[in-house]
Protein backbone atom coordinates (compact mmCIF):
# COMPACT_ATOMS: atom_id res chain seq x y z
CA UNK A 1 0.00 0.00 0.00
CA UNK A 2 2.05 2.71 -1.06
CA UNK A 3 -1.11 5.26 -0.76
CA UNK A 4 -3.15 5.73 1.71
CA UNK A 5 -6.66 7.24 0.65
CA UNK A 6 -10.77 7.51 2.12
CA UNK A 7 -13.43 9.30 1.15
CA UNK A 8 -14.84 12.03 3.94
CA UNK A 9 -18.39 11.17 5.07
CA UNK A 10 -20.84 13.22 6.24
CA UNK A 11 -19.84 12.68 9.93
CA UNK A 12 -16.47 14.61 9.47
CA UNK A 13 -18.32 17.67 7.37
CA UNK A 14 -16.52 21.05 8.41
CA UNK A 15 -13.71 19.15 10.45
CA UNK A 16 -9.90 19.95 9.79
CA UNK A 17 -7.80 17.76 7.76
CA UNK A 18 -5.83 16.82 10.93
CA UNK A 19 -9.49 16.02 12.99
CA UNK A 20 -10.37 13.83 10.38
CA UNK A 21 -7.06 11.98 9.77
CA UNK A 22 -6.48 11.41 13.84
CA UNK A 23 -9.88 10.38 14.49
CA UNK A 24 -11.58 8.72 10.64
CA UNK A 25 -8.30 6.82 9.31
CA UNK A 26 -6.60 6.15 13.46
CA UNK A 27 -3.29 8.17 12.24
CA UNK A 28 -0.74 9.06 15.14
CA UNK A 29 -0.15 12.25 15.54
CA UNK A 30 3.93 11.93 15.16
CA UNK A 31 2.44 9.69 11.42
CA UNK A 32 0.36 12.72 10.36
CA UNK A 33 3.31 15.63 11.84
CA UNK A 34 5.75 14.19 9.30
CA UNK A 35 3.66 13.29 6.48
CA UNK A 36 2.10 17.28 6.48
CA UNK A 37 6.09 18.35 6.67
CA UNK A 38 6.80 15.69 3.62
CA UNK A 39 3.66 17.37 1.65
CA UNK A 40 2.57 13.92 1.20
CA UNK A 41 -1.07 14.47 2.19
CA UNK A 42 -3.58 15.93 -0.62
CA UNK A 43 -6.97 16.69 -0.81
CA UNK A 44 -8.41 15.77 -4.13
CA UNK A 45 -5.13 15.69 -5.39
CA UNK A 46 -4.26 19.08 -3.85
CA UNK A 47 -1.70 19.89 -1.40
CA UNK A 48 -2.86 21.24 1.59
CA UNK A 49 -2.15 22.97 5.22
CA UNK A 50 -3.16 21.13 8.31
CA UNK A 51 -5.98 23.70 9.30
CA UNK A 52 -7.85 23.14 5.86
CA UNK A 53 -11.65 21.85 5.78
CA UNK A 54 -13.10 19.05 4.71
CA UNK A 55 -16.15 18.24 3.25
CA UNK A 56 -18.32 15.50 2.53
CA UNK A 57 -17.08 13.54 -0.90
CA UNK A 58 -13.31 15.13 -0.66
CA UNK A 59 -10.84 12.04 -2.04
CA UNK A 60 -8.23 12.37 0.70
CA UNK A 61 -4.89 11.03 0.18
CA UNK A 62 -1.87 9.92 1.85
CA UNK A 63 1.41 9.03 0.02
CA UNK A 64 2.95 6.45 2.42
CA UNK A 65 6.60 6.63 0.74
CA UNK A 66 9.22 8.47 2.91
CA UNK A 67 12.66 8.88 1.92
CA UNK A 68 14.43 7.80 5.46
CA UNK A 69 17.71 5.72 6.19
CA UNK A 70 19.21 4.05 9.09
CA UNK A 71 22.67 3.80 10.74
CA UNK A 72 22.80 -0.03 9.88
CA UNK A 73 25.09 -1.95 6.91
CA UNK A 74 23.31 -3.75 4.60
CA UNK A 75 24.78 -7.48 4.76
CA UNK A 76 23.78 -10.06 2.17
CA UNK A 77 22.47 -13.42 3.91
CA UNK A 78 20.19 -16.11 3.54
CA UNK A 79 16.67 -14.93 4.68
CA UNK A 80 13.59 -17.32 5.63
CA UNK A 81 10.75 -15.26 3.97
CA UNK A 82 7.48 -16.34 4.95
CA UNK A 83 5.74 -13.80 3.40
CA UNK A 84 5.60 -10.59 2.28
CA UNK A 85 3.35 -7.67 0.61
CA UNK A 86 3.20 -4.21 -0.29
CA UNK A 87 2.89 -3.57 3.38
CA UNK A 88 4.63 -6.09 5.67
CA UNK A 89 7.79 -8.74 5.53
CA UNK A 90 7.60 -11.82 8.29
CA UNK A 91 10.78 -13.60 8.42
CA UNK A 92 11.80 -17.29 10.49
CA UNK A 93 14.47 -15.88 12.72
CA UNK A 94 17.17 -18.39 13.13
CA UNK A 95 18.49 -19.04 16.80
CA UNK A 96 21.51 -17.60 17.92
CA UNK A 97 20.98 -14.35 15.84
CA UNK A 98 20.27 -10.85 17.35
CA UNK A 99 17.10 -9.11 15.97
CA UNK A 100 18.73 -5.55 15.67
CA UNK A 101 22.43 -3.89 15.84
CA UNK A 102 23.58 -3.23 19.49
CA UNK A 103 27.43 -2.16 20.51
CA UNK A 104 28.42 -5.56 20.96
CA UNK A 105 27.03 -6.68 17.73
CA UNK A 106 27.26 -4.28 14.70
CA UNK A 107 27.02 -6.95 11.96
CA UNK A 108 25.54 -10.10 11.74
CA UNK A 109 21.90 -9.39 12.50
CA UNK A 110 18.67 -9.72 11.55
CA UNK A 111 17.97 -6.42 10.45
CA UNK A 112 21.56 -6.21 8.48
CA UNK A 113 19.97 -8.76 6.37
CA UNK A 114 16.69 -6.76 6.03
CA UNK A 115 18.24 -3.84 4.78
CA UNK A 116 20.63 -5.62 2.18
CA UNK A 117 17.27 -7.12 0.84
CA UNK A 118 15.36 -4.20 1.23
CA UNK A 119 17.73 -2.27 -1.27
CA UNK A 120 18.29 -5.51 -3.57
CA UNK A 121 14.36 -5.53 -4.56
CA UNK A 122 14.24 -1.69 -4.91
CA UNK A 123 12.46 -0.98 -1.89
CA UNK A 124 12.63 2.47 -0.30
CA UNK A 125 12.34 0.73 2.70
CA UNK A 126 14.04 1.09 6.74
CA UNK A 127 13.35 -1.90 9.15
CA UNK A 128 10.66 -1.31 11.59
CA UNK A 129 10.54 -4.30 14.34
CA UNK A 130 6.97 -4.80 14.98
CA UNK A 131 7.79 -8.10 17.29
CA UNK A 132 11.01 -9.23 18.71
CA UNK A 133 12.30 -11.99 19.64
CA UNK A 134 15.56 -12.48 22.14
CA UNK A 135 19.11 -13.45 20.35
CA UNK A 136 18.93 -17.16 21.79
CA UNK A 137 14.67 -17.40 20.27
CA UNK A 138 13.89 -18.81 17.12
CA UNK A 139 10.18 -17.66 15.58
CA UNK A 140 8.36 -15.16 13.29
CA UNK A 141 9.37 -12.09 12.99
CA UNK A 142 6.96 -9.27 11.31
CA UNK A 143 9.14 -6.63 10.28
CA UNK A 144 6.66 -3.53 8.81
CA UNK A 145 7.86 -1.72 5.13
CA UNK A 146 6.13 1.85 6.39
CA UNK A 147 5.27 3.89 9.09
CA UNK A 148 1.46 3.32 9.26
CA UNK A 149 1.58 -0.15 8.85
CA UNK A 150 3.94 -0.08 11.46
CA UNK A 151 1.35 1.80 13.58
CA UNK A 152 -1.72 -0.14 12.60
CA UNK A 153 0.02 -3.47 13.21
CA UNK A 154 1.52 -2.92 16.87
CA UNK A 155 -1.69 -1.42 17.58
CA UNK A 156 -3.88 -4.12 16.58
CA UNK A 157 -1.42 -6.72 18.89
CA UNK A 158 -2.00 -4.69 21.67
CA UNK A 159 -5.93 -4.77 21.37
CA UNK A 160 -5.39 -8.08 20.65
CA UNK A 161 -3.06 -9.03 23.21
CA UNK A 162 -0.87 -10.83 20.38
CA UNK A 163 2.45 -9.11 21.89
CA UNK A 164 3.06 -9.73 25.29
CA UNK A 165 2.97 -6.11 27.69
CA UNK A 166 6.02 -5.78 29.16
CA UNK A 167 4.60 -3.42 31.73
CA UNK A 168 2.58 -5.81 33.19
CA UNK A 169 5.43 -7.43 34.41
CA UNK A 170 7.95 -6.64 37.35
CA UNK A 171 11.74 -5.35 36.13
CA UNK A 172 13.40 -8.92 36.72
CA UNK A 173 10.51 -10.55 34.36
CA UNK A 174 10.82 -7.95 31.70
CA UNK A 175 14.51 -9.04 31.84
CA UNK A 176 14.26 -12.72 31.38
CA UNK A 177 11.54 -11.62 28.31
CA UNK A 178 13.85 -9.68 26.76
CA UNK A 179 17.32 -10.49 27.58
CA UNK A 180 17.21 -13.89 29.25
CA UNK A 181 20.86 -14.28 30.48
CA UNK A 182 22.82 -13.95 33.52
CA UNK A 183 23.65 -10.53 34.56
CA UNK A 184 27.24 -11.52 35.87
CA UNK A 185 30.09 -9.83 33.18
CA UNK A 186 30.95 -7.09 31.26
CA UNK A 187 29.82 -8.52 28.11
CA UNK A 188 26.44 -9.13 29.73
CA UNK A 189 25.81 -5.95 30.89
CA UNK A 190 26.99 -4.12 28.01
CA UNK A 191 24.37 -6.48 25.97
CA UNK A 192 21.44 -5.93 28.02
CA UNK A 193 21.75 -2.04 28.18
CA UNK A 194 21.64 -1.83 24.30
CA UNK A 195 18.12 -4.45 24.19
CA UNK A 196 16.45 -2.04 27.15
CA UNK A 197 17.53 1.41 25.86
CA UNK A 198 15.49 1.90 23.03
CA UNK A 199 12.60 0.11 25.18
CA UNK A 200 12.56 2.96 27.89
CA UNK A 201 12.23 5.09 25.48
CA UNK A 202 9.59 4.04 23.77
CA UNK A 203 7.74 0.94 25.30
CA UNK A 204 8.01 0.95 28.94
CA UNK A 205 6.38 2.96 31.50
CA UNK A 206 8.92 5.23 33.51
CA UNK A 207 8.43 2.94 36.94
CA UNK A 208 9.79 0.06 34.71
CA UNK A 209 12.69 1.34 33.56
CA UNK A 210 13.48 2.45 36.60
CA UNK A 211 12.54 -1.49 38.15
CA UNK A 212 15.09 -2.32 35.46
CA UNK A 213 17.60 0.02 35.70
CA UNK A 214 18.07 -0.98 39.11
CA UNK A 215 18.62 -4.84 38.82
CA UNK A 216 20.87 -3.64 36.45
CA UNK A 217 22.58 -1.21 38.45
CA UNK A 218 22.76 -3.67 41.09
CA UNK A 219 24.26 -6.73 39.32
CA UNK A 220 27.40 -4.31 38.24
CA UNK A 221 27.66 -3.70 41.99
CA UNK A 222 27.74 -7.71 43.02
CA UNK A 223 30.41 -8.42 39.93
CA UNK A 224 32.89 -6.10 42.52
CA UNK A 225 34.61 -9.36 43.30
CA UNK A 226 35.26 -10.49 39.64
CA UNK A 227 36.03 -7.36 38.03
CA UNK A 228 38.40 -4.64 39.16
CA UNK A 229 36.82 -1.26 40.25
CA UNK A 230 37.42 0.88 37.09
CA UNK A 231 35.54 -1.36 35.31
CA UNK A 232 32.48 -1.58 37.65
CA UNK A 233 32.59 2.55 37.40
CA UNK A 234 32.83 2.22 33.37
CA UNK A 235 29.71 -0.05 33.41
CA UNK A 236 27.87 2.41 35.79
CA UNK A 237 28.42 5.26 33.53
CA UNK A 238 27.48 3.23 30.15
CA UNK A 239 24.05 2.47 32.45
CA UNK A 240 23.88 6.29 33.22
CA UNK A 241 24.59 7.44 29.75
CA UNK A 242 22.27 5.12 27.94
CA UNK A 243 19.05 4.79 30.58
CA UNK A 244 19.69 7.65 32.89
CA UNK A 245 17.63 10.08 31.22
CA UNK A 246 14.81 7.98 31.65
CA UNK A 247 14.49 7.29 35.71
CA UNK A 248 14.81 9.62 38.92
CA UNK A 249 17.46 7.86 40.82
CA UNK A 250 20.65 6.95 38.63
CA UNK A 251 22.17 5.68 41.76
CA UNK A 252 19.45 3.49 43.51
CA UNK A 253 20.66 1.65 47.16
CA UNK A 254 18.59 -0.25 49.07
CA UNK A 255 16.04 1.82 51.26
CA UNK A 256 17.23 2.04 55.12
CA UNK A 257 13.89 3.43 56.59
CA UNK A 258 14.80 3.15 60.22
CA UNK A 259 17.90 5.30 58.54
CA UNK A 260 15.09 7.74 57.29
CA UNK A 261 13.24 7.86 60.76
CA UNK A 262 16.77 8.99 62.59
CA UNK A 263 16.84 11.66 60.58
CA UNK A 264 13.60 12.71 61.20
CA UNK A 265 14.37 12.19 65.03
CA UNK A 266 17.42 14.53 64.85
CA UNK A 267 16.26 17.72 63.69
CA UNK A 268 18.96 20.34 62.35
CA UNK A 269 19.17 21.99 65.48
CA UNK A 270 19.92 18.65 67.10
CA UNK A 271 22.49 16.94 65.43
CA UNK A 272 25.90 16.06 66.91
CA UNK A 273 28.88 15.03 66.41
CA UNK A 274 27.55 11.45 66.19
CA UNK A 275 24.61 12.05 63.97
CA UNK A 276 27.14 12.27 61.13
CA UNK A 277 28.52 9.25 61.90
CA UNK A 278 25.81 7.46 61.37
CA UNK A 279 24.70 8.93 58.22
CA UNK A 280 28.31 7.92 57.17
CA UNK A 281 28.13 4.39 58.50
CA UNK A 282 24.61 3.31 59.81
CA UNK A 283 26.24 0.81 61.43
CA UNK A 284 27.89 2.90 63.84
CA UNK A 285 24.66 3.48 65.13
CA UNK A 286 24.27 3.91 69.33
CA UNK A 287 21.32 2.19 71.17
CA UNK A 288 20.22 5.37 72.26
CA UNK A 289 20.41 6.81 69.44
CA UNK A 290 18.28 3.58 68.47
CA UNK A 291 15.90 4.55 71.24
CA UNK A 292 15.70 7.76 70.54
CA UNK A 293 14.56 7.32 67.11
CA UNK A 294 12.00 4.73 68.16
CA UNK A 295 10.71 7.13 70.49
CA UNK A 296 10.00 9.74 67.71
CA UNK A 297 8.33 6.78 65.73
CA UNK A 298 6.10 6.08 68.21
CA UNK A 299 4.80 10.02 68.42
CA UNK A 300 4.37 10.03 64.82
CA UNK A 301 2.26 6.85 64.95
CA UNK A 302 0.56 8.47 68.13
CA UNK A 303 0.01 11.83 66.51
CA UNK A 304 -0.52 11.31 63.21
CA UNK A 305 -2.07 7.81 63.31
CA UNK A 306 0.18 7.25 60.51
CA UNK A 307 0.42 3.99 58.70
CA UNK A 308 3.65 1.92 58.10
CA UNK A 309 4.59 0.33 55.03
CA UNK A 310 5.75 -3.21 55.38
CA UNK A 311 9.02 -2.13 54.37
CA UNK A 312 9.42 0.76 57.42
CA UNK A 313 7.96 -2.09 59.66
CA UNK A 314 10.45 -4.52 59.05
CA UNK A 315 13.40 -2.08 59.48
CA UNK A 316 12.07 -0.75 62.59
CA UNK A 317 11.64 -4.36 64.10
CA UNK A 318 15.15 -5.08 62.98
CA UNK A 319 16.59 -2.41 65.06
CA UNK A 320 14.22 -2.84 68.31
CA UNK A 321 15.19 -6.50 67.67
CA UNK A 322 19.33 -5.15 68.06
CA UNK A 323 18.25 -2.75 70.85
CA UNK A 324 16.62 -6.07 73.07
CA UNK A 325 19.69 -8.08 72.23
CA UNK A 326 21.48 -5.88 73.89
CA UNK A 327 20.13 -7.42 77.56
CA UNK A 328 20.11 -4.06 78.96
CA UNK A 329 16.76 -4.42 81.31
CA UNK A 330 16.08 -0.60 80.82
CA UNK A 331 15.87 -0.84 76.86
CA UNK A 332 14.38 -3.85 77.20
CA UNK A 333 11.73 -2.16 79.80
CA UNK A 334 11.29 0.82 77.23
CA UNK A 335 10.58 -1.00 74.22
CA UNK A 336 7.78 -2.83 76.11
CA UNK A 337 6.09 0.76 76.98
CA UNK A 338 6.15 1.69 73.43
CA UNK A 339 2.42 0.01 73.71
CA UNK A 340 1.45 2.25 70.47
CA UNK A 341 4.26 1.38 68.43
CA UNK A 342 4.12 -1.88 68.98
CA UNK A 343 0.49 -2.89 68.50
CA UNK A 344 0.97 -0.64 64.70
CA UNK A 345 3.96 -3.26 64.17
CA UNK A 346 1.52 -6.55 65.54
CA UNK A 347 4.39 -7.56 67.54
CA UNK A 348 5.12 -7.92 71.13
CA UNK A 349 8.12 -8.88 73.55
CA UNK A 350 8.99 -11.98 74.40
CA UNK A 351 11.13 -14.09 76.79
CA UNK A 352 13.95 -16.08 74.42
CA UNK A 353 16.77 -18.28 75.71
CA UNK A 354 18.53 -15.91 78.25
CA UNK A 355 17.15 -12.24 76.34
CA UNK A 356 14.57 -11.00 74.71
CA UNK A 357 13.14 -10.68 71.28
CA UNK A 358 9.40 -9.74 69.45
CA UNK A 359 7.02 -12.04 67.98
CA UNK A 360 4.43 -11.71 66.15
CA UNK A 361 0.94 -11.05 68.09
Amino acid sequence: MSTLEKKVSKEYEGATIREFLKEDLGLSSRLIRRSAIEKRILVNKKEVRMRYIVHTGDLVQINLQSDESQNITPEKMDLDIVYEDEDILVINKKPYMVVHPTKTYQSGTLANGVLFYFKETNQNCIVRLVSRLDMNTSGLIIIAKNQFAHMALSKEMEENNLELDLNKLNGKEILENVFGKELNSKKSILEVIEIIKPLAKEALDADKVQEVYTIIYKSIEEMNTIVKANTIMYLKNQLKGAIGKYVENKDPKEMNYFLEFFKEAYPPNNRRVGYTRVINDFSKITNEQIWETLTYINRVVIKTKRRLGEEEKQDIIKNINGLLKSGKIEYINQVKSLEKLLVALNVKVVSYKEGFKLKNR
